[in-house]
């Protein structure tokens, strides 16, 4: 039907045109335009759309050329701005000239130079300084070793004499015996014993001991007389000789090396023999070691072999075995050298054991148990 209609109005379009007339009636308008207006509408309204979609893109590439624009008039402006410079440029180098130029070159070449010189100045008097502290440690070094040999000899010149002290004595000895043999009389002339008795090296404590406390008299050639308490233990027996007696008193005890060499105290309260005489007493013949300590009860240990060593040693645990009892308590190790605040030996670099417990003895690297506070005692006891 609307074909039909579109087809009679197109033909009265073309009867109307042929006759060079272009009257129309008003049926004919409404009714071609009841049919074309559906057609010809959405027509119109596609085009408008992309008519208003192509004004919008030409809006946005003339304001992107406008931008252009203006970069285009700064970047000449930059350019501008540097041909000028470039011209004030050459301009001031042209009113320099060439040998000013070369100047400032020689000037900052000769600086060079003198910069040269003076690092292969440095470098000569570093290499110089570098033998020279080379030269130094060697002569340190053999110093060391002159002093450690001269040590030695003291050491060996000590012992010497001691020795040839004991040869007079024992010749003494000796020479009374056969006095005595050719007498006829099978015994020395009696003695009388006191409390105190003064005796040649070696001696001991007795192995029967009545007398509590009972103290005895060491003469040791080149030393001055010194006494010893012996002491007598219900489990362990008579014999034992008090070489260590540390009380409850904490700065007794915190002595130096050399205090600790030449013993310090009262033999009747706190005391420490020397680790000199210690050295000599345990070297000379066998003997065996008991140390207590208390600490909430009391801990014991007792050694059947204990020699001390010489000063050149660390007056060190040279031999220390047969070791039974509370023995973790006081970790006793042989090779273990003696320690004060003054002369760190414990092997430890980060602590000072006997400065931390306010005490000389055989401390080692691994932390003691010993306290500061308790009661610390050793004896010894000659074996022969």
């Amino acid at each position: 039907m609307i074909l039909q209609a579109v087809f009679l109005c197109l033909i009265s379009v073309s009867l109307a045109s042929d006759e060079g007339a272009c009257y129309v009636t008003s049926e004919m308008e409404d009714e071609c335009g009841s049919v074309f207006y559906p057609i010809v509408k959405p027509l119109c309204q596609t085009k408008d759309r992309k008519n208003a979609e192509l004004q919008d893109s030409l809006d946005e590439l003339n304001l992107k050329y406008s931008k252009l624009l203006e970069k285009h008039s700064a970047s000449q402006d930059k350019c501008i701005d540097i041909s000028l410079k470039y011209s004030e440029i050459q301009e001031k180098f042209l009113q320099r000239g060439p040998n000013e130029t070369n100047s400032k070159n020689e000037e900052l070449q000769n600086e060079l130079v003198e910069v040269n010189r003076q690092n292969a100045r440095l470098e000569e008097q570093s290499q110089n300084k570098d033998v020279e502290l080379r030269s130094l440690r060697a002569q340190i070094a053999q110093q060391d070793a002159l002093i450690t040999q001269l040590k030695d000899q003291t050491s060996d010149l000590k012992q010497t004499c001691e020795l040839g002290k004991l040869k007079d004595l024992f010749s003494e000895e000796i020479a009374k015996l056969r006095e005595v043999v050719k007498s006829g009389s099978g015994t020395e002339p009696n003695t009388t014993q006191s409390k105190s008795t003064q005796v040649d090296l070696p001696d001991r404590c007795p192995s029967i001991q009545d007398i509590l406390p009972f103290y005895l008299e060491i003469l040791f050639p080149g030393l001055e007389p010194f006494q010893v308490c012996c002491y007598s233990d219900g489990e362990f027996g008579s014999g034992w000789m008090e070489v260590f007696n540390k009380y409850h008193v904490l700065t007794e005890f915190n002595r130096t090396y050399d205090q600790y060499i030449n013993g310090f105290g009262d033999v009747n309260k706190e005391n420490f023999i020397g680790l000199e005489k210690l050295h000599i007493l345990t070297s000379q013949k066998p003997h065996e070691v008991l140390l207590y300590q208390y600490k909430g009860r009391r801990y014991e240990v007792i050694c059947e072999n204990f020699v001390v060593g010489d000063r050149s040693e660390g007056y060190s645990l040279k031999q220390i075995d047969g070791c039974r009892g509370d023995t973790s308590q006081f970790n006793l190790i042989q090779g273990t050298k003696f320690s004060t605040f003054d002369r760190d030996q414990d092997g430890n670099p980060d602590h000072n054991w006997a400065h931390e417990l306010g005490h000389g003895f055989w401390f080692n690297a691994e932390k003691p148990l010993l306290d500061r506070s308790l009661f610390l005692q050793l004896y010894i006891r000659r074996k022969d």
